[in-house]
């Protein structure tokens, strides 16, 4: 059977948690797996051969270990899935896995406070597209949003204008990765920008009526980072790094609550299932802002041995 049919068909209608996001993260995933196979790819082509041969190239083609794993696991999520129904002849379970490409665990790296008040004046001098209404007073409100509260874009890009009420945001559990909702209070100036962000009316696009989101992005929801890219790190010169996307602006969050509050708080804030994973997204607080203390170095404790 059709690799992306059986996706859409069989697979997808009986997976009850899960999400849009996760779901056009696997249609791209397919996407891939055939146009690396050269043609379109059926459930019988599911194999560990075949897995680790597309991780290898998607790591030729320069995508991030971290990355390749993803694709890895909704391709091996497939393949067990299509062999308990018969349309595929190896079993995951007797044959030697996809070996998961080794990701290297770098110090996390976070925004400035600096960096972001670049990004917002930036967003106040933006254009508003010829073919979009998004424009300066958008892009303010979005970066903001992102800075007060933590989210991941994709959640970020799914809210409603129904799920602020007043000053509490409550962002439901089907758009967050974790699947818990939350409640987050938010600032009068951004509450006051939101409210007052002029919209399409009516305008569907991608499936989405754009007036209706709380940020009425125009754009598909798969990369929203070469917007960014395009929109207000160039044109503000700041660092042009796949490291150093809106992810790194949650990671500025992260930080800050870790400085002032310590790790549960970052943990809470950001909605992680363990302080394990909040490690990965603190950046040394000094780095983010010059008046936190500095993590401890061995200099700050040791005797000084010269003069």
């Amino acid at each position: 059977m059709d690799l992306m049919d059986y996706l859409l068909k069989r697979y997808a209608p009986v997976r009850v948690n899960l999400s849009d996001n996760t779901l056009s993260q696997m249609v791209n995933a397919v996407v891939q797996f055939n146009r690396m196979e050269g043609r379109e790819t059926t459930t019988f082509d599911l194999c560990s051969d075949s897995i680790s041969r597309h991780v290898k190239g998607l790591l030729r083609s320069g995508k991030s270990p971290a990355t390749a794993n993803v694709r890895r696991g909704y391709l091996r999520s497939l393949w067990a899935h299509a062999y308990r129904r018969g349309l595929n002849k190896h079993n995951p379970a007797s044959e030697e896995l996809p070996v998961k490409a080794a990701e290297p665990r770098r110090r996390p790296v976070a925004w400035s406070l600096d960096d972001v008040s670049r990004m917002l004046q930036q967003a106040r001098s933006t254009k508003v597209s010829v073919h979009h209404t998004f424009g300066p007073r958008h892009w303010e409100a979005l970066l903001l949003l992102l800075y007060y509260t933590g989210l991941r874009i994709g959640a970020a890009l799914q809210l409603k204008r129904s799920d602020l009420k007043g000053h509490l945001l409550i962002v439901p559990a089907g758009i967050q990765k974790d699947r818990e909702e939350m409640h987050i209070r938010l600032p009068n100036e951004l509450v006051s920008r939101l409210i007052a962000l002029p919209r399409p009316i009516g305008e569907i696009r991608f499936g989405r009526d754009i007036g209706e989101r709380l940020i009425p992005w125009p754009w598909s929801l798969h990369h929203p980072q070469e917007k960014l890219t395009r929109h207000i790190l160039k044109p503000a010169g700041l660092p042009i790094d796949r490291t150093m996307k809106f992810h790194a602006l949650r990671k500025t969050t992260a930080t800050m609550m870790f400085a002032k509050l310590g790790i549960i708080a970052a943990k809470d804030a950001l909605g992680h299932s363990s302080t394990k994973v909040t490690q990965r997204y603190i950046a040394d607080p000094s780095t983010v802002d010059p008046s936190l203390a500095p993590a401890p170095a061995p200099m700050d404790v040791i005797p000084r041995l010269i003069g």
